[in-house]
């Protein structure tokens, strides 16, 4: 899906670099990617890692399919996530791991219950789920930091470990408080237009209700010290009917692409026929303004990480563990030996 609706942002010097970041405002999240050419992708959805997916499919003919034409349905892929959950509750549970509270709750609900939510996921699944995301288990959450020091560092570090790689790194700037803005008053406008039976047409209702499969949510880093470090939160899509795309076939939607189509789709409330539908059509407008994507030159990436050491942005801060240490050891000889050429 083209990005024309994407502010992008060229960064070619370390200078024009340090102002976007001493311009922050503290209201924005930030990913950190080291391919520019990358949309918003979770990794469960990403197609250069395709057997993230089939290797997770237990039923023969699940997987047939999907090896077959490369797509997954809504319902096969939720199915596939909650037995993970599962999996995941019961072994840690096993060996008395900590857990989000009420985590029992939810293996009960899914395996003693049946329940297969529509309504997928749940809120009481996402402090699971992002906890296996952390751990490197390929879910539907996309990971997002309010600092921005910290995606400019994931962005940067592939960079120096892997010398001599071809293509710029990227971040993306995404404004959380005008998006809940939006939400917010679109949604107090809806409650209105139910209560007092006013009449609004088709694509208004349908906006609203693919506005509301989008979320934001912040997880308890008392449980995942890597979180909590990361300043980490993330975006997720509600696996609900969605009326902008087909329901029954591929269920991996960027991101990105995802708010370009909300924006999009705001073009048609332009010919409004009443005040509610006004008011819906101005707030969605400001959706142009809150995902940016900024792409940094591949030849800074030793002098941003220089410059994030020494403000303690590291390997062994964001990922306060032994492997966290053993990472940046092997991270500190990339960047002294970066810097001897």
């Amino acid at each position: 899906m083209s990005v024309i609706y994407i502010k992008t942002e060229e960064i070619t010097d370390i200078e024009k670099l340090k102002q976007v970041i001493l311009s922050d405002n503290k209201k924005c999240l930030y990913r950190g990617q080291h391919d520019s050419s990358w949309g918003l992708v979770p990794n469960i959805y990403r197609k250069e890692r395709i057997d993230l997916i089939t290797k997770y499919l237990t039923r023969v003919e699940h997987r047939s399919k999907f090896e077959e034409n490369k797509t997954i349905t809504r319902a096969i892929l939720r199915n596939t996530e909650i037995g993970l959950i599962v999996d995941f509750l019961k072994h840690s549970h096993y060996i008395s791991l900590r857990l989000p509270s009420g985590a029992m709750r939810v293996y009960e609900k899914y395996v003693y219950e049946g329940a297969r939510p529509n309504n997928w996921p749940s809120d009481e699944d996402l402090d699971i789920l992002s906890i296996m995301q952390h751990y490197s288990f390929p879910t539907r959450l996309l990971d997002w930091s309010h600092n921005i020091l910290v995606a400019i560092f994931f962005a940067a570090k592939y960079h120096v470990i892997n010398k001599g790689i071809v293509g710029n790194f990227s971040f993306w700037e995404f404004d959380q408080v005008n998006f809940i803005s939006v939400k917010r008053h679109v949604n107090q406008e809806h409650r209105k237009i139910l209560r007092n039976k006013v009449r609004i047409r088709d694509e208004y209702t349908d906006f609203i209700e693919a506005l509301n499969c989008f979320y934001l949510f912040k997880s308890d880093s008392e449980i995942n010290k890597n979180l909590g470090a990361q300043k980490g939160c993330f975006t997720y899509i509600k696996n609900q009917k969605l009326t902008y795309f087909d329901n029954n076939q591929d269920y991996r939607i960027p991101h990105d692409n995802y708010i370009v189509r909300l924006i999009l789709e705001s073009e048609k409330l332009k010919d409004f026929k009443n005040d509610s539908e006004e008011l819906i059509y101005n707030e969605s407008k400001k959706l142009k303004l809150v995902l940016k994507k900024y792409i940094i030159n591949n030849e800074l990436a030793i002098k941003v990480m220089n410059l994030l050491g020494k403000l303690g942005y590291n390997q062994s801060a964001l990922f306060p563990s032994y492997d966290g240490v053993l990472e940046q050891i092997e991270l500190d000889v990339s960047i002294k030996f970066y810097n001897q050429r």
